[in-house]
C-alpha cells in the first residue's frame, strides 16, 4: 500500500488561458494522455462502501488503482494499492490482494461493470520548495458516462516529500493568482453523478466521518471539511442559475460552520478564529437577506403589488452573492478556513490533541443549560430574543448531526431530541418569517397576531418534546 497526500484544485475550462498566466501548462511540464475507466458492481456496493476501482492506460500500458474514497474537500489522504493488469479491465487476483477483496465477493468481481471513463491529457512537473517535493499535475480533458460528458480541468498537487504545509501554501499563491477553487469531487464522482444522469441540482450535507478514537483536532478538520464541501456542491448551481434551493443549502452550510466554530470554540480560538468568525457572519447575514425575500415570494400572490420590488431586491442580492463568490477575496477566504483547520496554530494547545467526546459532551451540556434558560416564558420573549434560541437549537441540532457516529449507541434518543430540535427550530423559524414580512412589507402587528399565537403554541410543544428526552448524550460518559 502507498499513501496518497493529495490537494486537489478546479478551475472552470473557460478560464483555461489564467493557467498559462501561471506559467501552467508550459514547455517544462511532461505531456501524457491517461484513460482511465471506473468499476462497479451493478447495484453500486463498492461507491456505497467508499471504495474507488480504477484502470488506466498510459504510457502504452495498465495500472489497476484501488483507493478508499475520502469524503472530505481538497485534500484527500488515502491509501491507495496499484498493480499492473494486462487490460484495461480489472484483475480479480490483483483486487483479492487489497482490503477492497474482503468487501465483495469472487462471484461479485466478475460481474465489475464499467460505470464512467475520462480520457485527460495530463501535464506534469516536480516542484521542490520549502518544505517538501510536489508533484504538480494539470488534468484537462472529458468526463462520460452514459452518452453524457463534460470538461474536466483540475491540478492536483501530491506530496511526494515533506510536510502538509508546503503542499498549503504552494496551493496558496495558486489560488491568488488565478481562478481556482478547492476541488470536492473525485474524478469518480463526477462521473457516477453522470452515470446516474443526476444534472446539477442542490446537495445537502453528508454524514460527517468521526469516530470516538479522533483527538478534537482531527474532529474539527473532519467537520470543516465536510461544511466547505456542502458549500461547494451548491455554489456552482446557485452562481449558473441563482436556484433558490442551492442559495438555502449554501446558507446551510454556513450555518454549520458557524456551528462547528462554537463547539470547538475553546480548542481552536486564536489569532484567527475572530476573523473567521465575523466574516462568516457577515455572509449568513448577506445569504439570510436573500433568503428572507425568497420565502416571502414563495407565498406572495403573482398578483400582488410588492412583486416588483421585490423581485428587483432579489435580484440584487444575489448578483452581490455572486460577485462575492466569485472574488479573489472569498476565494482565500475559504482556502485558509481551510488550511487553518488542519495546519492552524491552534493545533498547538493542549485542548486540540486531548480526546474528542468529553470536550464535546461538555460544550452539548453548556449549550443545553443556555437553551433551557432561554425557552423560559417563551410568548413574552422578544422576537430578537425567541431568534437566538432558534439559533442555539440549530447549533444543537447541527452538533449532534456531526457526532452522530460516536453517539451511534444512543442513536433512538438522538433521532428523537434531533426530530423535536427540528420541529422548534421550524417553528421559531415561521415566526421569523412573520417578522420579516412584517418588516419588509410593512404588516401590522394586529396583521400577523393570530399566526404568531399558532407557532408559539407549536414551538412550546416542541420544546417540551425536546425536554422529554432531555441530554440523553451524558450516558455517553458512562
Amino acid at each position: 500500500m502507498a499513501r496518497e497526500v493529495e490537494l486537489k484544485l478546479v478551475v472552470d475550462p473557460d478560464h483555461a488561458v489564467r493557467l498559462h498566466e501561471l506559467g501552467l501548462l508550459e514547455d517544462d511540464y511532461v505531456h501524457q494522455r491517461q484513460i482511465s475507466v471506473y468499476f462497479d458492481t451493478p447495484k453500486h456496493k463498492l461507491r456505497r462502501s467508499g471504495w474507488i476501482l480504477r484502470v488506466r492506460q498510459a504510457n502504452g500500458g495498465f495500472v489497476q488503482t484501488v483507493k478508499h474514497s475520502a469524503n472530505g474537500v481538497g485534500l484527500f489522504d488515502r491509501g491507495e494499492w496499484e498493480s499492473e493488469v494486462g487490460e484495461l479491465k480489472p484483475d480479480p487476483k490483483a483486487i483479492s490482494k487489497t482490503p477492497l477483496g474482503d468487501v465483495i465477493k469472487p462471484r461479485q468481481m466478475r460481474d465489475l461493470d464499467p460505470i464512467c471513463r475520462s480520457d485527460v491529457d495530463r501535464s506534469t512537473r516536480i516542484l521542490e520548495c520549502i518544505g517538501g517535493t510536489i508533484e504538480l499535475s494539470v488534468d484537462e480533458g472529458l468526463i462520460e458516462a452514459c452518452e453524457s460528458c463534460e470538461a474536466i480541468l483540475e491540478i492536483e498537487l501530491e506530496l511526494k516529500d515533506g510536510e502538509v504545509g508546503s503542499l498549503l501554501a504552494v496551493a496558496r499563491k495558486m489560488v491568488g493568482k488565478a481562478p481556482l477553487k478547492l476541488g470536492v469531487l473525485t474524478k469518480s464522482e463526477r462521473g457516477f453523478a453522470l452515470a446516474t444522469g443526476k444534472g446539477p441540482k442542490p446537495a445537502k450535507s453528508t454524514p460527517v466521518a468521526l469516530t470516538e478514537e479522533m483527538s478534537v483536532a482531527e474532529g474539527f478538520a473532519t467537520i470543516v471539511d465536510g461544511c466547505l464541501k456542502h458549500l461547494r456542491m451548491n455554489e456552482p448551481l446557485l452562481i449558473a442559475e441563482q436556484d433558490v434551493e442551492a442559495l438555502h443549502q449554501l446558507r446551510v452550510a454556513v450555518r454549520r460552520l458557524r456551528s462547528a466554530l462554537w463547539l470547538f470554540r475553546p480548542a481552536v480560538r486564536d489569532g484567527k478564529f475572530g476573523e473567521f468568525d465575523q466574516q462568516l457572519r457577515r455572509f449568513t447575514r448577506e445569504l439570510g437577506a436573500a433568503r428572507n425575500i425568497d420565502v416571502i415570494l414563495l407565498s406572495l400572490p403573482l398578483n400582488d403589488p410588492a412583486r416588483n420590488q421585490l423581485e428587483d431586491d432579489r435580484r440584487r442580492l444575489y448578483a452581490k452573492i455572486i460577485r462575492k463568490l466569485e472574488s479573489r477575496t472569498f476565494r482565500l477566504f475559504v482556502f485558509d478556513l481551510f488550511a487553518w483547520a488542519h495546519i492552524g496554530s491552534w493545533r498547538d494547545g493542549k485542548k486540540a490533541g486531548a480526546a474528542l467526546m468529553p470536550f464535546a459532551l461538555r460544550r452539548l451540556d453548556r449549550l443545553w443549560d443556555r437553551i433551557e434558560l432561554r425557552a423560559v416564558d417563551l410568548p413574552r420573549r422578544s422576537d430578537e430574543e425567541r431568534h437566538k434560541l432558534r439559533i442555539d437549537t440549530k447549533k444543537m441540532r447541527y452538533s449532534l448531526e456531526f457526532l452522530k457516529g460516536p453517539l451511534s449507541s444512543l442513536d433512538e434518543d438522538r433521532k428523537r431530541f434531533a426530530d423535536a430540535a427540528e420541529g422548534v427550530q421550524d417553528r421559531l423559524g415561521n415566526l421569523n418569517d412573520l417578522a420579516a414580512r412584517r418588516d419588509i412589507l410593512f404588516w401590522s402587528a394586529d396583521t400577523t397576531g393570530k399566526a404568531k399565537s399558532l407557532q408559539l403554541r407549536a414551538a412550546k410543544r416542541q420544546l417540551a418534546r425536546m425536554k422529554d428526552v432531555g441530554p440523553f448524550w451524558r450516558a455517553a460518559r458512562a
